[in-house]
Formats: structure tokens, sequence, C-alpha cells
């Protein structure tokens, strides 16, 4: 619950005023915010993964795309982190018959 405006200029600052008529309009990013953020952000690791293991595979990306949606949920945290990249391109590499690859993303 956001603090309501002071009624006159008396009762309070202009610094009171302003802040608390700032805190009326501030947003705070609710939970499901985050989560749709955080569920975009390994949506796009994951097609970036893809296409990166693409031309070590020599399958398109949408199969590899396909692989990655096979992993189980609990595994989905790999997609945060390079070594994480790297253990999802052996786990996938088994689905196209391809020995398990020393795959290492690059880091920007």
């Amino acid at each position: 619950m956001t603090d309501p405006l002071p009624a006159t200029t008396d009762e309070a600052s202009l610094g009171e005023i302003l802040g608390a008529a700032l805190r009326s309009v501030a947003r705070e990013p609710d939970d499901d915010h985050c989560d749709r953020l955080a569920a975009r952000a390994q949506y796009q690791a994951a097609l970036d993964l893809s296409d990166q293991l693409a031309g070590v595979f020599a399958v398109s990306s949408g199969e590899v795309f396909d692989a990655l949606c096979s992993i189980p949920d609990n595994m989905l945290v790999l997609l945060e982190s390079p070594e994480g990249w790297t253990a999802l391109a052996g786990y996938v590499a088994t689905d196209f018959g391809v020995p398990i690859v020393t795959y290492r993303p690059t880091i920007h």
C-alpha cells in the first residue's frame, strides 16, 4: 500500500510530497513479471544454443531445439551458464548419434 499524498503543503515538506507522489506511481515488478522474464531468457538461451549446436551436429537448429525441449525440467538451469551449455551439448549429442562433443560456447 502506498502512502497517501499529504492534504496540504503545510503538513509536509516538498520532498515528502514528491516522494509520496513518486511512490504512488512507482510500480514494483511483480513475481509474475519476473517469472515471464526468466522464461523468456531461458527460451532465448535455448534458441541461441540450438543455432550454435546445429553446425556442430550437422542438423538444423530446429532439430536441436526439439531435442532441448525434451530435457528434464531440472536440467533447464543448465541454460544459464557456459558450463551448462557444454553439458547440454553432450546430453543432446546422443539424440543425433554424435559422439560426445567437447563444445565450448564463446563468452563475450
